[in-house]
């Protein structure tokens, strides 16, 4: 289990959406008492409890932004009430009570694969309850909590959203709890393979995705170059491009401890020795580096600001000469913030809706 213990405090950049003003149907449908122990594994994304509530409670994150939201705006003992964390923590008793709000676009998977943990975390009599709506997959949640637990109910409705509780009446699940892995394999040019793992909540848990294979296709790399893989996901962009590095490096960096630990195992199987996988808020944990290229292949899910955000932590970290490539369907967003901080920006190729969009820093003379 992957765990991350920050004292540095700084307010989580991701911006939410979604309905998460109605957290409380949850709590209020949960009908949690004062001595119960609670298992939060968030409102997409963000905690569920705070401080109005006398439960003992754990937030269960594994994005680092979420962690440091939590201990931003919550009251004291906030760090004993929050885990950064690929897994759900173990206690001593079990917990009585789990509440979950899938996000949106939550990997089926990783829902399943946090169903199936939180079972096996829990004493028998507690209950797990689950917020969603139809349209963003909670049917296929119940039918697993069904499955997990051998009952599943419907606890509260209101409009199109959904509470369903499950009970745990006995020890063994009534179907397998283990992490349900995806394995591809990338051919390097000459034949070599790199063999690659997924986990559910990583992205590409399909395997190798169109937008990467057409950048890796295209993208041009220098035996010294120093790489920067934005929001690395699996690692291939990075690792790729650390391997065409012969006399360079490759500094991975993802917000989410899944994806560095799904990385960081596939450097492993790799045994490539010129790539570093970092947990990082956006670009801090690279500070003052410089690099030569910036990578990326950025969430599709999220609009401009979070190209915004990529653009401008690409453009911070670039030395003079440097060159930042991206991958996008919906090129709008970052070609304008990549024309109003780079002289120049071309499209390189166009693919299956795809387009490779190109930038560079001015050298200095």
């Amino acid at each position: 289990m992957g765990v991350l213990n920050e004292s540095r405090v700084a307010v989580a950049s991701k911006s939410w959406r979604g309905d998460y003003a109605q957290k409380d149907v949850l709590v209020q449908a949960a009908r949690i008492k004062p001595a119960e122990t609670v298992l939060d594994l968030g409102w997409e994304g963000r905690n569920v409890l705070d401080g109005r509530f006398d439960a003992e409670s754990i937030f269960l994150t594994s994005d680092v932004r979420e962690y440091r939201r939590f201990i931003a705006d919550c009251s004291a003992d906030a760090e004993n009430r929050a885990r950064i964390a690929t897994d759900v923590p173990r206690t001593r008793h079990g917990y009585d009570v789990v509440l979950y709000r899938p996000t949106v676009w939550s990997a089926k998977g990783r829902v399943f694969e946090l169903i199936g943990q939180a079972f096996e975390a829990m004493g028998v009599g507690a209950r797990f309850l689950l917020a969603g709506r139809r349209k963003s997959g909670v049917d296929s949640y119940s039918g697993r909590m069904a499955q997990v637990f051998g009952n599943c109910e419907i606890r509260h409705r209101e409009g199109g959203l959904r509470v369903y509780c499950a009970r745990k009446t006995k020890m063994e699940a009534g179907v397998g709890t283990e992490r349900e892995i995806t394995r591809f394999q990338y051919e390097k040019d000459g034949g070599e393979i790199l063999n690659f793992v997924v986990w559910p909540g990583v992205f590409s848990r399909d395997g190798l995705d169109p937008g990467t294979a057409i950048l890796l296709k295209h993208l041009v790399v220098k035996p010294a170059d120093r790489i920067l893989d934005l929001g690395c996901g699996c690692g291939i962009l990075g690792m790729v491009g650390a391997w065409k590095a012969c006399d360079g490096e490759a500094v991975l960096l993802d917000a989410d401890l899944l994806s560095i630990e799904c990385a960081k195992e596939n450097v492993k199987r790799s045994h490539l020795n010129n790539v570093d996988v970092r947990l990082s808020d956006g670009v801090e944990a690279v500070g003052g580096e410089e690099f030569d290229l910036v990578v990326c292949n950025p969430p599709t899910h999220e609009g401009n600001e979070v190209a915004q955000q990529f653009v401008e932590a690409a453009a911070r970290q670039l030395s003079p000469g440097g060159r930042f490539v991206v991958v996008v369907k919906r090129q709008g967003p970052f070609r304008n913030h990549m024309t109003r901080l780079f002289a120049e920006v071309t499209e390189s190729e166009r693919q299956k809706g795809y387009r490779i969009l190109s930038a560079s820093l001015k050298a200095k003379n």
